[in-house]
């Protein structure tokens, strides 16, 4: 549903992507550092959200399949020498006949909290040291 809680310590140590992905990465990566020990479910009870249009749903839905394959070559689990694809292509009819609509769909990636200079300040801990 799009609705988790995480301790503070772990977003911090966590890239987060600005987009449909957000939730598949953080599970991905919660899971690769911390096992799955540290995953926890609740009862919502009742969940109220407004249902997408297929088209929209498309779009959230190759989004978060980027996210998900970026990971997993990441982590080493699948090999590619392709690079992943961020344009989606969906097909509608217009005057009878289909045509293709493309969208740009990339996935971007924020650094984690943990490694912004004014973000260590912010929390009053020291500079990183250099590499």
């Amino acid at each position: 549903s799009g609705e988790y809680a995480v301790r503070r310590n772990v977003l911090e140590s966590i890239s987060f992507p600005v987009g449909y992905g957000v939730e598949t990465s953080h599970l991905l990566d919660v899971y690769q550092t911390y096992g799955m020990k540290a995953f926890a479910q609740t009862d919502l009870d009742q969940r109220v959200h407004r249902n997408q249009e297929t088209r929209a749903l498309g779009k959230m839905s190759f989004g978060i399949l980027q996210t998900f394959l970026n990971r997993l070559h990441s982590y080493g689990t699948i090999q590619s020498d392709h690079e992943i694809q961020t344009v989606l292509r969906q097909f509608q009819v217009q005057n009878e006949k289909y045509e293709t609509v493309e969208y740009n769909i990339p996935e971007y990636e924020r650094p984690p909290m943990i490694t912004i200079p004014a973000y260590r300040k912010l929390r009053g801990l020291p500079p990183l040291k250099d590499k």
